[in-house]
């Protein structure tokens, strides 16, 4: 009954592995102990080893015969002479022989860097594979140096070892020119040349691995020569023999485009033609994005000229060869190698001039379209012409078609599919995508299409890219108003998603014309909020010509929003003019109502509401005497507009009141503007059928108010300026004038003699912009003529001075006041 302690006991009540494995393990040393005391009178060995140096070994034949296939042979009945036991071992020493069977009963043996490569071979050789990973992991652990890695190589090369390999490999990468520098190199077998090609190496020493072969290669065919009696010896075949095997290891695509053309140059005997082509196509190709010249296009004109050449010489074996079938045979290979990124446009648009044939169709659209592009006008010319041989080809195909699937638009985008994404779009004109790109829509996703139009969109080109961009919007949404079987399919409301999801927050309405904005973004208030749409006309790009068109237009939206607010919310008491005059109070403020006629202010904007506060009639007084010469006229507009719009006061600000006195309102307006009109350039006959008679001023205003005017000459320059003379200025200075000598400022005159009594009532003309020049009493009383800039609280303004010049005091010269009193009608 077999017994085992509980610890070496499993749940399975069976041995555990490791006890089993100690236990064979200290019977196998028992075994070797036996072995190595090699004593033939206790060891109860069968067989005897002998060898060369008289020595002899005595072993167990079954324990050696059982791990190797080829010492079981070599020991076989059929082998042995009659019975006798011993064999003779003439290929290795008896110590080397004992560290090998040591290692079959014991499974380890002393190695040391004298005994390896012996017992590596004799692992080969007997076939002991554990052998042969013990001495492969100690010769990959065994210092390489300049001296031992050749030899080592060879032991490479023989055995082909695992971890050893990783070893050299990495030796050799760290001293690759050094070793291929050697002189020891040159006397290498090719097999182990060719070994050493199978090693990592950097990618920038493949010129001069070359370099080393073909020196190794040439000494090879020197010693050949030389054991040679053939008197014509071709050494040039003779290096290409040497290298056949080499040649096809060597990677042509590390080298410089440059060093291989020269090498196929220089020794054209290695390569031929079609294999001339292969390596260059391979070559590495520096490339310079301005360079006249680069590797990739110099390549392509070589490899069509061997190709052209190689083509030729079939010709003459077979006349019949069709020259370009036959040159596009050659290149077959070559042209999808090629990278057209690194040629110019501008180059291979010469090139493929009559070689088109070289390619099919979609590769010459891919060259095409890969080629550099070294402006706008190239990467345009290149899209035409890819769009074109797509197209031609399309139409092909669509002849040849009779099923379902040849709608031409689909076969042309498969035909451009793998290229599309090539093109810089952006590098386009905005113009050109709209004239080319735009109505080929179907060969992009709608979101790429904006995305092309808003990132090349000038300053200027904003108004095109919307009305461009709402087509494309529409048509989209039309795609799917036809696809779509809801009943209320809700097209604007698609419309406008479509358009804010992918553009509209792009386009910037400010640098758009107010016809634009007019004719195209009114009309599709839907796509906007109320806001948006005046912010849009607000801001839009306009001339003071305009400004009525721009209020028009503001007014009319403004009104269309009110009335569909009522519509959908009523209210009881809705006035629309009231409505709209709140709608647009954050708006008002950027109406430039001075820019507008009087006429227009009069019948549009006061009719509808909008009333103007005293400073403001000033500003509209000053701006509108551009455009009136007659001051009756402007006043008869004036008086109108004041009209017009206290009856717009009664009607929006007092309910339609009966209590309110129109005549004091009407009245209060036109006292805060007297002092703007030149009531001296009107006629008498005017000043009493219409400003006296609607009680503008009295009869004995109009008589005295005046009749007087005051004017300022110097230089050839005149200012004129009228006003209520309760001073005595007229007494002062008749009857030949007043004149006084500029002394330093271009921009105020004192006359120093001329002083006045100040009144006690405050002074009807106040200091506003647009008056370049007033007469005023100074604090001390000082009659001064100054411009507006120095004008300061302290004095009293008399007149503003009106000049049809460009009016300044030169220094130096006499400034003279006259006056003149109105007797004409």
């Amino acid at each position: 009954m077999a017994y085992f302690d509980d610890s070496y006991v499993d749940r399975t009540n069976r041995p555990k592995v490791s006890v089993l494995q100690n236990n064979a393990y200290q019977l196998q040393l028992q075994r070797y102990e036996i072995f190595k005391e090699q004593n033939p009178e206790t060891g109860n060995f069968d067989l005897t080893l002998e060898f060369s140096d008289g020595k002899k070994l005595y072993v167990h034949k079954f324990h050696i015969i059982s791990v190797s296939e080829t010492l079981n042979a070599m020991l076989s009945d059929r082998w042995l002479n009659n019975g006798d036991e011993t064999v003779k071992i003439e290929s290795y020493s008896s110590e080397n022989f004992f560290q090998f069977l040591s290692f079959l009963y014991s499974g380890g043996c002393d190695l040391t860097n004298e005994n390896v490569f012996q017992l590596t071979d004799m692992a080969e050789f007997y076939g002991i594979q554990t052998l042969r990973d013990f001495c492969d992991s100690f010769l990959s652990k065994m210092e390489c140096t300049m001296e031992n890695f050749f030899d080592m190589i060879e032991l490479q090369e023989r055995y082909s070892l695992k971890d050893f390999n990783v070893s050299l490999q990495y030796f050799f990468g760290r001293n690759f020119k050094a070793l291929i520098g050697a002189q020891k190199f040159l006397t290498l077998k090719k097999s182990v040349i060719k070994l050493l090609l199978s090693f990592k190496r950097s990618s920038d020493s493949e010129e001069d691995f070359f370099k080393a072969v073909y020196k190794w290669a040439e000494g090879q065919a020197l010693i050949k020569h030389a054991a040679s009696v053939e008197q014509d010896f071709n050494m040039d075949g003779a290096i290409k023999n040497e290298l056949s095997e080499i040649l096809p290891l060597l990677k042509f695509g590390r080298m410089k485009y440059e060093f291989v053309k020269s090498l196929i140059d220089e020794k054209k005997f290695l390569f031929s033609l079609s294999e001339s082509i292969q390596v260059l196509s391979v070559s590495k190709r520096l490339w310079d994005t301005w360079a006249r010249n680069n590797d990739e296009e110099d390549m392509i004109k070589l490899v069509y000229e061997l190709a052209e050449k190689q083509a030729l010489e079939t010709q003459k074996i077979d006349p019949e060869t069709d020259l370009k079938d036959a040159i596009k045979k050659e290149l077959d290979e070559i042209i999808p190698v090629i990278d057209f990124s690194k040629i110019r446009f501008r180059f291979l648009k010469v090139f493929l001039a009559d070689k088109e044939y070289l390619f099919s169709p979609k590769q010459l659209c891919k060259a095409l379209s890969m080629s550099l592009k070294q402006n706008k006008d190239e990467e345009q010319n290149a899209f035409q012409k890819v769009y074109e041989l797509a197209e031609k080809e399309a139409i092909k195909k669509q002849q040849l078609s009779l099923g379902d699937n040849c709608e031409l638009n689909k076969i042309i985008k498969e035909e451009l599919s793998e290229v599309l994404e090539i093109f810089h779009y952006d590098n386009m004109l905005f113009g050109f995508l709209i004239e080319f790109i735009v109505p080929k829509s179907f060969l992009f996703p709608v979101r790429k299409l904006y995305g092309m139009l808003w990132r090349t969109a000038g300053v200027n080109d904003h108004e095109t890219l919307f009305s461009t961009a709402y087509k494309l919007a529409e048509t989209e949404v039309s795609k799917m108003q036809s696809l779509s079987a809801h009943p209320d399919f809700n097209f604007n409301g698609l419309l406008k998603k479509q358009l804010y999801d992918l553009l509209l927050y792009q386009i910037k309405f400010p640098r758009m014309k107010l016809e634009f904005i007019i004719q195209n973004i009114v009309e599709k208030r839907f796509l906007f909020s109320s806001s948006e749409m005046y912010n849009h006309l607000v801001k839009c790009q306009r001339n003071p010509e305009q400004e009525e068109i721009f209020f028009k237009a503001l007014y009319s939206v403004a009104e269309k929003y009110v009335l569909e607010k009522q519509e959908a919310n009523p209210a009881e008491m809705f006035n629309l003019k009231v409505a709209v005059f709140k709608e647009l109070s954050e708006y008002i403020p950027h109406v430039k109502f001075d820019q507008m006629s009087l006429e227009y202010l009069s019948d549009f904007v006061v009719e509808k509401g909008f009333i103007f506060k005293a400073e403001n009639l000033k500003k509209l007084i000053v701006n509108a005497r551009k455009r009136y010469n007659n001051e009756e006229q402007l006043f008869e507009i004036i008086y109108g507009l004041i009209e017009k719009q206290t009856h717009a006061k009664k009607l929006f600000w007092f309910n339609n009141n009966a209590n309110f006195n129109f005549a004091k309102t009407m009245k209060t307006d036109l006292s805060e503007i007297i002092p703007y009109i030149e009531f001296y350039q009107m006629s008498k006959t005017f000043l009493t059928d219409f400003v006296v008679k609607n009680g503008v001023l009295s009869v004995d205003e109009s008589e005295r108010l005046f009749s007087y005017r005051i004017v300022v000459e110097n230089d050839g320059k005149t200012l004129t300026g009228a006003f209520v003379d309760v001073f005595g200025i007229q007494k002062a200075i008749e009857p030949d004038g007043y004149g006084f000598s500029v002394l330093s400022s271009s921009n105020k005159q004192r006359f120093f003699r001329l002083k006045f009594e100040i009144p006690k009532t405050p002074s009807a003309v106040k200091k506003m912009k647009g008056v370049e020049w007033y007469l005023a009493l100074e604090k001390c009383g000082t009659l001064v003529l100054q411009s507006y800039g120095h004008v300061k609280a302290t004095d009293y303004l008399i007149a503003e001075m009106q000049t049809r010049d460009d009016f300044t005091l030169s220094k130096g010269s006499w400034t003279t006041l006259k006056s003149f009193v109105k007797t004409d009608d």
